[in-house]
């Protein structure tokens, strides 16, 4: 299970979910990206700031004083919330440009008292392993330039006593440079880049498995997403999964019946529509722009409005995009990109504060 509308939970709700505030989540001139800059705080921003700050000077008390018991607990979504928080608040950085990404997996358990509640040094102890944990996975990636890109908790099936948690580490190879001239008006693809569409087989004329069209379009929007000079994170992660092929991804205004001529906002192709061959397979850099400018639309557009985002929510990041096949009816096959997108709560630090390296 995993919260999906803005802090739909009782502590934190009670604090913030009566504010209405909405972002613009579209791109913004980046300027120069050595200088964050933070807008207006929001009363949000404000109030969400003041609560993880409020949790850290907690957990450093009980560091310093092992044997202090506050009596005080904490519900289990809102534990969750300021562990998810709390660390993407302090360690990272959403906002710079990233190559390759390395996603890695750990489970986290929170013992709950009779009650169902957490005590809160149960959660700053768990906090503390958390943090390592995610040490580990960054000093691990074999990036020698990273950074860390998002933590998520998902919260695994209740016990009586204790709770299990999904910890989903993402870290990032940092690329140190900008989108190249065009990259946001005409799309970042230039003559050469003609890809397989997907099973990481590599350019058309240069066959590999090391890379596809599917791969290239989700490291471009991994590269246009973030606002280089803006001073964010992210919390209350979670994410969303869509098919080429999908109705609920079918391009407005597209001719009825498909024709496997850009019919949906990913890449799809299939036998049953017409012939499949290797010119409909092979992505060439118009089509790779016009596919990610799709991408974008989706993206920015289509989705918010389709899962009905509350205030402040937007695309943090791609969190994977494959080009597969598979057979329909043991008869026709049916060529796709399938995408996990992950949506959050972006949030600005207040000037002068911002996160930390592991």
């Amino acid at each position: 299970m995993k919260k999906v509308t803005v802090l739909s939970f009782a502590v934190v709700t009670v604090a913030i979910a009566t504010m209405a505030v909405f972002y613009s989540c579209g791109k913004q001139d980046t300027g120069n990206p050595s200088k964050l800059e933070t807008p207006a705080l929001s009363d949000q921003d404000v109030k969400i700031n003041n609560l993880i700050k409020s949790f850290r000077a907690k957990m450093d008390y009980l560091r310093v004083n092992p044997e202090y018991k506050s009596g005080e607990v904490v519900e289990v979504d809102s534990a969750i919330w300021y562990l998810e928080a709390t660390i993407n608040y302090s360690h990272t950085f959403p906002n710079d440009y990233y190559g390759q990404m390395k996603i890695d997996t750990t489970y986290l358990p929170l013992v709950l008292n009779s009650d169902g509640m957490a005590d809160l040094e149960e959660v700053a102890q768990r906090y503390d392993e958390m943090k390592e944990q995610v040490r580990d996975f960054y000093y691990a990636s074999g990036f020698e330039e990273k950074g860390l890109i998002s933590v998520d908790l998902v919260l695994e099936p209740l016990k009586s006593d204790e709770v299990t948690l999904k910890v989903i580490t993402v870290t990032g190879e940092k690329t140190n440079s900008t989108p190249p001239p065009g990259f946001v008006v005409d799309g970042p693809f230039v003559e050469g880049d003609d890809w397989w569409y997907g099973e990481f087989h590599g350019k058309c004329d240069t066959p590999s498995i090391l890379d596809d069209a599917a791969n290239q379009l989700m490291l471009a929007m991994n590269n246009y997403i973030p606002e280089p000079n803006g001073n964010y994170y992210f919390t209350n992660q979670f994410q969303v999964t869509r098919k080429g092929g999908d109705e609920n991804i079918r391009r407005s205004g597209d001719p009825e019946p498909p024709d496997n001529i850009y019919d949906y906002y990913l890449f799809s192709a299939s036998e049953a529509v017409g012939t499949v061959d290797d010119d409909v397979l092979c992505l060439e850099y118009t089509e790779m722009n016009y596919y990610f400018l799709y991408l974008k639309y989706l993206l920015f557009t289509i989705l918010p409005v389709e899962l009905q985002l509350p205030p402040g929510y937007c695309i943090e990041l791609v969190y994977n995009m494959f080009g597969f096949y598979e057979s329909i009816n043991q008869q026709n096959i049916h060529y796709y990109h399938k995408g996990t997108f992950q949506y959050g709560l972006k949030v600005y630090y207040k000037n002068g504060d911002s996160p930390v390296g592991l």
